[in-house]
This record gives structure tokens, sequence and C-alpha cells, in this order.
């Protein structure tokens, strides 16, 4: 567990390159992957009351930062059929997420939707429910008659 984004240690040991801590290149690749990675899970793993980010999905935020810092021009694509190749510009750029991270980050997805409880007293009387004192229930208890 780590907080996000995950340090410029982490790009360089991934990519296999020396990189400065404080390169802005590589902080801000390491920062638009956190972005992207938080956006598709609905999660903030950089918050100050956030928990730390699991294993996983520090090791997709480096995966997906380490093709922005391979590919300098993500957005210039060329595909080749024999003799001939087709350049074009893909708007997707290297901020993407393959199949396989989306399946680990589908673990981590928040959703507000689902069971939950909605208290229905104010609890301003409390106390635990005795029915020897109060045998028709929180009717019976003072303060409580309509």
């Amino acid at each position: 567990m780590t907080t996000l984004p995950p340090p410029v240690s982490a790009l360089a040991a991934w990519v296999a390159q020396t990189i400065a801590d404080d390169d802005a290149r590589a902080v801000a690749v390491l920062s638009a992957a956190t972005n992207r990675v938080q956006g598709y899970a609905r999660m903030d793993w950089t918050s100050d009351e956030a928990t730390d980010a699991p294993a996983d999905v520090v090791d997709i935020v480096v995966q997906v930062a380490a093709r922005v810092w391979l590919n300098p021009n993500p957005n210039l694509r060329s595909k080749a059929i024999g003799p001939f190749t087709e350049g074009y510009f893909d708007a997707a750029g290297g901020l993407y997420l393959t199949d396989d991270e989306r399946a680990v980050l589908d673990r981590f997805l928040s959703n507000a939707s689902g069971l939950g409880t909605i208290s229905t007293t104010r609890d301003e009387i409390g106390g635990v429910y005795d029915p020897a004192e109060f045998p028709f229930g929180w009717y019976d208890r003072p303060g409580m008659r309509i």
C-alpha cells in the first residue's frame, strides 16, 4: 500500500532508466496516470482522508505512466499492411487502460448504489430498550408519546 501518485523512482524502475526525482515530465506523467486510474475506479486515493492505494492500483498507475514515458508522441499511430503504411492521429493517446488493467480496477470500483440503512431516530433519548420497564416499546418511554 502506498499513496498516489507513486514516486518517480517507481517509474524509473519500471522503464529501467535513470530519472531524477524532480523531473517535471515524470511527475506530470505520473499525475496524469493517477487521474486516469482514479477516474475509472471512481475513487480518490490522493486526498488527505483517503487510505493508501492497493498495490495493484499503484502498479497500474506506473504501467499507464510508462506507456506515455516510453512513447513521447502517443497520439501519432501508424499501421502497415504489406508495403503500405498509414499514419493517423489517435485522440486517446497513451493515457488508456488495457482490458486487463480495467479488470483489476473493477474490483475497486466505488459506486453509490446498494443496500444501506437510514436511522429513524434522533438519538435524543438513547439507551437500551427494556421490555420489563416499557412493555409497549418505545411508545411508553417518557417524552415519546404523541
